[in-house]
């Protein structure tokens, strides 16, 4: 038996992990999708609720959820995504697995994944794990995969967030792992690569390279090379020390979107790493613009981990 996903929800989930976010929204709030009797709705405007997330419109997101009915556990598992989403653009306490109101949020969604029912849809998998990623349970999250691991509720966009939070525990022979079992389910799917290419990310030698040009390709054979695409690109080549071509590629990247924090982010990265004066000025515009970027609260972090072992080193040395 498998699972057999409608190619419109197909090509949405795709579109979402390559950054296709408008193009995604476009087609799905179109009256051709409104019109078209084969598709679950609830599935549509959990992508469109997505894609409103990954642009920022927390209360866009929340009045799509709002169309799905109330009792079902898929809308309130989707409430607490969007508000896991609401919290970390207020900027939650550090760690954010500590901060009060994620904390509720993690344990209600605990709580709807304990429901054996929810095991058998998809979309709900995918979205709890999302919270666990998001909040930083990667424990909860690996637990939740390992349920329904090589069944068939097990599609490409749970393998990929899968691969993602083994890269976040830096496992990332895991991941080379999964990637490897995987291939013969998902290889002909563009997440498959897009996860894969995170990979080579954390891996020395040719891999980075390898990363650049699968990036690279996954731009071509999509409708458009994406912000999110040229960002991968920029950090495959900041892994390759080729420093010229990383910042052609940003400043593309910021020409077709001015206010993508994470083009800022690797901006920030690419001046600290050349020495460049503007790294101070690209700092304070990214900690205007979107004071709880991951960047910068693990920079934050880092720099408090610092201060306490210096301390902790100047104690010692004057006992």
């Amino acid at each position: 038996m498998e699972i057999e996903e409608n190619p419109i929800i197909t090509q949405s989930i795709q579109g979402l992990y390559l950054g296709n976010y408008q193009s995604v929204l476009n087609k799905l709030l179109s009256d051709e999708i409104s019109k078209t009797r084969s598709l679950n709705m609830n599935e549509v405007r959990i992508l469109i609720m997505r894609a409103y997330l990954c642009q920022g419109k927390i209360q866009s997101a929340l009045r799509e959820v709002a169309k799905i009915e109330p009792a079902d556990d898929l809308a309130s598992v989707a409430k607490n995504l969007v508000f896991l989403y609401e919290r970390m653009s207020e900027g939650a306490s550090k760690p954010i697995s500590s901060d009060e109101k994620v904390v509720k949020i993690v344990e209600n969604t605990e709580q709807l994944a304990s429901n054996r029912l929810n095991f058998t849809k998809p979309t709900f998998i995918v979205l709890a794990s999302l919270i666990f990623l998001h909040s930083g349970c990667f424990e909860k999250a690996m637990r939740l995969f390992y349920l329904y691991f090589k069944t068939v509720y097990f599609l490409v966009n749970s393998f990929a967030l899968m691969v993602q939070t083994y890269l976040l525990i830096n496992r990332v022979d895991m991941a080379q792992e999964l990637l490897e079992t995987s291939k013969p389910l998902f290889e002909e799917n563009p997440i498959y690569h897009l996860a894969e290419s995170w990979t080579f990310l954390f891996l020395d030698g040719k891999y980075p390279e390898k990363a650049f040009y699968s990036f690279e390709e996954l731009g071509t054979s999509n409708s458009s090379v994406t912000v999110k695409l040229l960002n991968s690109q920029a950090s495959a080549k900041m892994n390759m020390n080729q420093n010229s071509e990383v910042e052609n590629i940003l400043l593309e990247a910021q020409e077709k979107d001015a206010t993508n924090s994470d083009t800022l982010a690797n901006m920030v990265i690419s001046s600290a790493q050349n020495g460049k004066e503007s790294y101070s000025h690209l700092l304070s515009q990214l900690e205007e613009q979107s004071p709880a970027h991951p960047f910068l609260i693990d920079m934050e972090e880092k720099a408090e981990l610092f201060d306490n072992l210096c301390q902790k080193y100047s104690e010692s040395s004057t006992a």
